[in-house]
Protein backbone atom coordinates (compact mmCIF):
# COMPACT_ATOMS: atom_id res chain seq x y z
CA UNK A 1 0.00 0.00 0.00
CA UNK A 2 1.26 3.34 -1.37
CA UNK A 3 1.24 7.00 0.53
CA UNK A 4 -1.17 9.52 -0.34
CA UNK A 5 -0.38 12.80 1.47
CA UNK A 6 -1.47 16.41 1.32
CA UNK A 7 0.27 19.08 3.16
CA UNK A 8 0.81 22.73 3.68
CA UNK A 9 3.95 24.42 5.31
CA UNK A 10 3.67 28.17 6.51
CA UNK A 11 6.75 30.50 7.97
CA UNK A 12 3.80 31.30 10.27
CA UNK A 13 3.25 29.48 14.19
CA UNK A 14 -0.69 29.36 13.92
CA UNK A 15 -2.14 28.12 16.94
CA UNK A 16 -5.98 28.73 17.25
CA UNK A 17 -8.98 27.02 15.85
CA UNK A 18 -9.66 30.14 14.72
CA UNK A 19 -6.06 31.09 13.22
CA UNK A 20 -6.94 27.83 11.34
CA UNK A 21 -10.13 28.58 10.16
CA UNK A 22 -9.03 32.45 8.88
CA UNK A 23 -5.78 30.50 6.99
CA UNK A 24 -7.70 27.64 5.39
CA UNK A 25 -10.77 29.38 4.73
CA UNK A 26 -12.88 26.67 6.19
CA UNK A 27 -15.02 25.97 9.41
CA UNK A 28 -12.83 23.19 11.58
CA UNK A 29 -14.25 20.90 14.61
CA UNK A 30 -12.71 22.02 17.87
CA UNK A 31 -10.97 18.84 18.84
CA UNK A 32 -7.49 19.19 20.87
CA UNK A 33 -5.91 15.97 20.84
CA UNK A 34 -2.47 14.59 20.49
CA UNK A 35 -2.42 11.88 17.16
CA UNK A 36 0.23 9.57 16.11
CA UNK A 37 2.43 10.55 13.14
CA UNK A 38 1.16 7.61 11.34
CA UNK A 39 -2.53 7.96 11.99
CA UNK A 40 -1.98 12.20 10.97
CA UNK A 41 -0.80 10.48 7.73
CA UNK A 42 -3.73 8.79 6.71
CA UNK A 43 -5.18 10.24 3.95
CA UNK A 44 -8.93 10.07 4.74
CA UNK A 45 -10.03 12.47 7.56
CA UNK A 46 -13.30 13.42 8.47
CA UNK A 47 -14.76 16.69 6.89
CA UNK A 48 -13.36 19.43 9.12
CA UNK A 49 -10.35 17.50 10.60
CA UNK A 50 -6.45 18.76 10.08
CA UNK A 51 -3.73 17.45 11.95
CA UNK A 52 -1.28 20.29 12.68
CA UNK A 53 2.57 20.56 14.42
CA UNK A 54 3.96 23.80 15.41
CA UNK A 55 7.14 25.24 16.15
CA UNK A 56 8.03 28.53 16.86
CA UNK A 57 8.86 29.54 12.70
CA UNK A 58 6.03 27.76 11.79
CA UNK A 59 3.26 25.26 11.04
CA UNK A 60 3.13 21.85 8.92
CA UNK A 61 -0.44 20.87 8.15
CA UNK A 62 -2.42 17.87 6.82
CA UNK A 63 -5.56 18.09 5.70
CA UNK A 64 -7.57 15.70 3.56
CA UNK A 65 -6.21 13.78 0.81
CA UNK A 66 -6.38 15.79 -2.46
CA UNK A 67 -7.46 19.12 -0.72
CA UNK A 68 -6.36 22.18 -2.11
CA UNK A 69 -6.35 26.32 -1.03
CA UNK A 70 -6.13 29.67 -2.81
CA UNK A 71 -3.32 31.37 -0.72
CA UNK A 72 -2.76 34.74 -2.93
CA UNK A 73 -5.03 36.21 -0.07
CA UNK A 74 -2.65 35.77 2.72
CA UNK A 75 0.16 38.18 1.85
CA UNK A 76 0.93 38.06 5.66
CA UNK A 77 2.72 34.99 5.66
CA UNK A 78 6.25 35.08 3.93
CA UNK A 79 6.55 31.83 3.18
CA UNK A 80 3.38 29.18 2.11
CA UNK A 81 4.51 25.72 0.84
CA UNK A 82 1.49 23.43 -0.53
CA UNK A 83 2.21 19.84 -2.00
CA UNK A 84 0.05 16.53 -2.96
CA UNK A 85 2.02 13.01 -3.19
CA UNK A 86 0.35 10.20 -4.30
CA UNK A 87 2.38 7.05 -5.06
CA UNK A 88 -0.79 5.04 -5.39
CA UNK A 89 -1.52 6.90 -8.64
CA UNK A 90 1.90 8.82 -8.96
CA UNK A 91 0.41 12.24 -8.64
CA UNK A 92 2.79 14.82 -7.72
CA UNK A 93 1.96 18.43 -6.67
CA UNK A 94 3.93 21.19 -5.69
CA UNK A 95 3.40 24.81 -4.89
CA UNK A 96 5.04 27.95 -3.32
CA UNK A 97 3.88 31.45 -2.40
CA UNK A 98 5.72 34.69 -1.18
CA UNK A 99 3.81 36.94 0.45
CA UNK A 100 0.69 35.89 -1.15
CA UNK A 101 2.46 35.51 -4.99
CA UNK A 102 2.75 32.22 -6.72
CA UNK A 103 6.71 31.56 -6.85
CA UNK A 104 6.57 28.37 -8.24
CA UNK A 105 4.19 25.32 -9.37
CA UNK A 106 5.26 22.07 -10.27
CA UNK A 107 3.14 18.99 -11.05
Amino acid sequence: MGYNITGIICSKKIDTTEGFEKFLGMKLKNLNEEVLFENALNSFKEEGCIDTYNTEKGTFILPDFGKQYDFTKTPDIEHIIQFIVSDVSDTHYFEKLLNGKLVRKLW
